[in-house]
Protein backbone atom coordinates (compact mmCIF):
# COMPACT_ATOMS: atom_id res chain seq x y z
CA UNK A 1 0.00 0.00 0.00
CA UNK A 2 1.12 3.72 -1.12
CA UNK A 3 0.99 6.24 1.42
CA UNK A 4 -1.07 7.78 -0.76
CA UNK A 5 -3.57 4.16 -0.98
CA UNK A 6 -3.25 4.49 2.77
CA UNK A 7 -4.37 8.47 2.91
CA UNK A 8 -7.18 7.94 0.35
CA UNK A 9 -8.10 4.34 2.48
CA UNK A 10 -7.97 6.46 6.00
CA UNK A 11 -10.10 9.07 4.75
CA UNK A 12 -12.33 6.86 3.70
CA UNK A 13 -13.02 5.17 6.94
CA UNK A 14 -13.19 8.54 8.76
CA UNK A 15 -16.18 9.61 6.54
CA UNK A 16 -17.96 6.41 6.85
CA UNK A 17 -17.26 6.83 10.93
CA UNK A 18 -18.41 10.25 10.99
CA UNK A 19 -21.58 9.28 9.70
CA UNK A 20 -22.73 7.65 13.25
CA UNK A 21 -19.92 8.27 15.43
CA UNK A 22 -21.67 6.30 18.19
CA UNK A 23 -20.96 3.43 16.61
CA UNK A 24 -17.17 3.48 15.79
CA UNK A 25 -16.73 -0.21 17.15
CA UNK A 26 -18.30 -1.69 14.35
CA UNK A 27 -15.41 -0.40 12.35
CA UNK A 28 -12.42 -1.76 15.04
CA UNK A 29 -10.91 -4.45 12.54
CA UNK A 30 -10.54 -1.78 9.88
CA UNK A 31 -9.92 0.75 12.14
CA UNK A 32 -6.87 -1.48 13.67
CA UNK A 33 -5.89 -2.56 9.97
CA UNK A 34 -5.26 1.10 8.95
CA UNK A 35 -3.50 1.94 12.28
CA UNK A 36 -1.31 -0.70 11.51
CA UNK A 37 -0.26 0.18 8.08
CA UNK A 38 0.19 3.69 9.16
CA UNK A 39 2.85 1.80 11.72
CA UNK A 40 4.35 -0.14 8.70
CA UNK A 41 4.75 2.94 6.78
CA UNK A 42 6.41 5.00 9.62
CA UNK A 43 3.34 7.63 9.20
CA UNK A 44 1.86 9.92 11.69
CA UNK A 45 -1.12 8.73 12.62
CA UNK A 46 -3.98 11.74 11.49
CA UNK A 47 -5.61 13.62 14.72
CA UNK A 48 -8.76 11.86 14.73
CA UNK A 49 -7.51 8.39 13.98
CA UNK A 50 -5.21 8.94 17.12
CA UNK A 51 -8.42 9.28 18.99
CA UNK A 52 -9.96 5.71 17.88
CA UNK A 53 -6.30 4.47 18.25
CA UNK A 54 -6.28 5.51 21.98
CA UNK A 55 -9.83 4.28 22.41
CA UNK A 56 -8.95 0.89 21.02
CA UNK A 57 -6.12 0.82 23.35
CA UNK A 58 -7.65 1.75 26.49
CA UNK A 59 -10.50 -1.04 25.69
CA UNK A 60 -7.90 -3.76 25.11
CA UNK A 61 -6.24 -2.75 28.54
CA UNK A 62 -9.84 -2.71 30.49
CA UNK A 63 -10.37 -6.01 28.59
CA UNK A 64 -7.27 -7.60 29.88
CA UNK A 65 -7.75 -6.49 33.37
CA UNK A 66 -11.13 -8.07 33.63
CA UNK A 67 -10.04 -11.04 32.48
CA UNK A 68 -6.97 -11.31 34.86
CA UNK A 69 -6.97 -14.65 37.21
CA UNK A 70 -7.90 -13.95 40.65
Amino acid sequence: MTKQDLAATTAALLDEISVDPMDWRAYTERLEMVIIAHERLGEKLPGALKVYADWLDEEQSEARYENMPV
